[in-house]
Order: C-alpha cells, then sequence, then structure tokens
C-alpha cells in the first residue's frame, strides 16, 4: 500500500513500451470472464503460457534460495502500477543475471508465465536492467468514461474547470458511451496533469 503515488507511476508510459503484458493481465489471465484482461489497462489478449514473453516492473521481496543440488536461485516479486506476480530465477540464469537482482530495482525480463492450481508465477530466463531518463517527461493520457444519460452541462462545466486547475503535459479523453452501447470519443483541447492525486480524487467525486 502506498500513501502517496505508486512509485513507478512517473515511468508508466516507459514500463508500458517495454512490456508485451502488464503484470494484471497476468493477474487476471484465470478469470473466465476475462480472459487475461486488465481492467485498468484494457488488454484482452490471451497470455500464453507455451513461448517466453517480456515483462517489465520493479523487483520487491528479492529472496536468495539454494536448489537441491546447493546452486543459487532466486524469487521476487516483478511488480507494476497494475499488479504483481511472483517470479522464480533456477540456477543457470541466476549465474548470468544475479547480480542484476536487487530490491527496488527496475529491470526487463524474458520469462515463462506459469499458472496452475497453486496460482500464478513466472518462470525467468534473462534480466535486464533499465535506465529510465527521468529527464524526459512521458506524456500519460488521462481517459475519462461517462455515460451519456448521466452527463448534463453543468456537469460538463464544471469537469472543464476542474480540468483546467491542473495544468500539465498529459492528453485528456473523453469517452461517452450512449445509450444504444456506441462511444463518442474526443481530445479535449488542453492538457493536465494525470498523476495528480488531487486531480483524480475531485474527478471521482464528479463523475465516478
Amino acid at each position: 500500500m502506498y500513501v502517496s503515488d505508486h512509485p513507478l507511476s512517473p515511468y508508466a508510459v516507459v514500463l508500458a513500451e517495454q512490456s508485451e503484458f502488464s503484470i494484471g493481465a497476468l493477474a487476471a489471465n484465470g478469470d473466465d470472464e476475462g480472459e487475461g484482461m486488465s481492467e485498468e489497462s484494457g488488454d484482452v489478449r490471451k497470455v500464453p503460457q507455451d513461448r517466453l514473453i517480456t515483462l517489465a516492473g520493479m523487483i520487491t521481496g528479492l529472496t536468495p534460495m539454494l536448489s537441491k543440488k546447493g546452486d543459487r536461485m532466486a524469487k521476487f516479486v516483478l511488480e507494476d502500477i497494475e499488479g504483481s506476480v511472483e517470479a522464480i530465477i533456477f540456477p543457470q540464469p541466476f549465474s548470468k543475471y544475479g547480480t542484476s537482482l536487487i530490491d527496488d530495482a527496475i529491470v526487463k525480463v524474458r520469462c515463462r508465465f506459469d499458472q496452475s492450481g497453486l496460482g500464478s508465477q513466472i518462470l525467468v530466463n534473462e534480466v535486464i536492467a533499465l535506465e529510465l531518463d527521468t529527464s524526459q517527461p512521458h506524456s500519460l493520457p488521462l481517459e475519462i468514461s461517462l455515460q451519456a444519460e448521466s452527463f448534463n452541462q453543468q456537469q460538463s462545466n464544471e469537469l472543464m474547470n476542474l480540468l483546467r486547475r491542473y495544468p500539465g503535459s498529459d492528453p485528456v479523453i473523453l469517452s461517452i458511451k450512449q445509450n444504444g452501447g456506441k462511444k463518442f470519443r474526443a481530445d479535449l483541447p488542453f492538457t493536465v496533469d494525470s498523476l495528480s492525486n488531487d486531480l483524480r480524487d475531485q474527478l471521482s467525486v464528479l463523475v465516478g
């Protein structure tokens, strides 16, 4: 639980560019209704278990271990802003990439996704440390979804005034769902600070 923003929030766009799937999609992969869908990311692709995939996130809970033969290996948790998954790296890849395994390090991994009755995990084959440039801001669009029947002119005016109070570099997309199921999408003519907790809290109160 983070009292402030998730520590990976500033790198969300970069991590998404480096990953084939969000870690939230892995967590939802066993959901028959979701079929691997992450509610926040909208990722509806089935996560394969028969090939290597690429994921990116932060290492937490690193625990060194020994195999039955006494070789060094480790387990850890790989986390992004949508979820987390347990990771295991066996002795052979550990001998190559063990020095890259550091708590709070942000990495890209090549791995196999494994899901069984005991839960989900990834088996790591390769670990690459990511050098993230914090001096170059990355755009993180803010999408606001509304139901047409509950969105009136007064609410529209309040929404526009609210967004203008939090200027930034992130575009705003307004998605309005109509009664027939059709969606109307519009790019609003200004940008905001989409990572502002105050803005998100007030949006939640105003439009849900």
